[in-house]
């Protein structure tokens, strides 16, 4: 899914600290082994993907951007520039995302591409969200669908671009390894993502509590 840019208004691209506090609600996709001699230009090709969303405005090199900024090439951005933020708009409002590059040091040596919304610019325009954790009488229900919908539609805009090996969609889903693949756990707290060359198969999450 591509196309241009959104227009934005000024209240719709400039964010405060506070917005990017709480925490993330976020898709992370492993896209394969730091060693492998085609990984810079694979995970380039995911950055890229993600901010040619239809949904999405920018990137910009730093979160408290403003409509003046300049916006980063992103046909020419170096894999070295770690974060880049921007604007989504969903159903119930536009609010702040980032991508976020992690080339890990440490066993399995794997490349992740986050792409996350911040908790705290969620609960400006939706207040029930709060941070994370959650309060127990947020289920996530009225929401997450929404969010889920734009996290997977980003996941297919990736897989035609750039394969990737798994995926995690949810809460704080940094980190979670999920190695084996399979089986698909009967009980999961995120979605799960297996990748297959430029295509994937979803397994939403199960449990209510996410």
């Amino acid at each position: 899914m591509t196309g241009e840019h959104p227009e934005r208004t000024s209240s719709e691209s400039r964010f405060t600290a506070e917005s990017w506090h709480g925490g993330y609600y976020e898709l992370g996709l492993v896209l394969g082994p730091v060693s492998d001699p085609h990984a810079d230009d694979r995970l380039g090709q995911a950055v890229r993907a993600v901010w040619s969303h239809a949904d999405l405005s920018g990137p910009y090199p730093h979160r408290l951007f403003s409509t003046s900024d300049q916006r980063i090439d992103i046909a020419s951005a170096p894999t070295g520039l770690a974060s880049l933020y921007g604007v989504v708009r969903l159903s119930f409002g536009a609010t702040a995302l980032s991508t976020i590059i992690v080339r890990e040091e440490a066993e399995p040596f794997e490349d992740w591409l986050y792409v996350s919304l911040p908790l705290g610019e969620l609960s400006r325009i939706l207040p029930a969200v709060d941070g994370y954790p959650v309060p127990p009488d947020d289920d996530g229900s009225y929401w997450t669908p929404t969010v889920d919908a734009f996290l997977l539609s980003v996941a297919e805009t990736v897989a035609e671009c750039a394969s990737f090996d798994r995926g995690f969609i949810g809460w704080e889903v940094s980190g979670f390894s999920y190695e084996n693949r399979t089986p698909v756990p009967e009980e999961r707290a995120f979605g799960v993502l297996l990748g297959e060359g430029n295509r994937f198969t979803y397994y939403p999450a199960t449990l209510a509590e996410r």
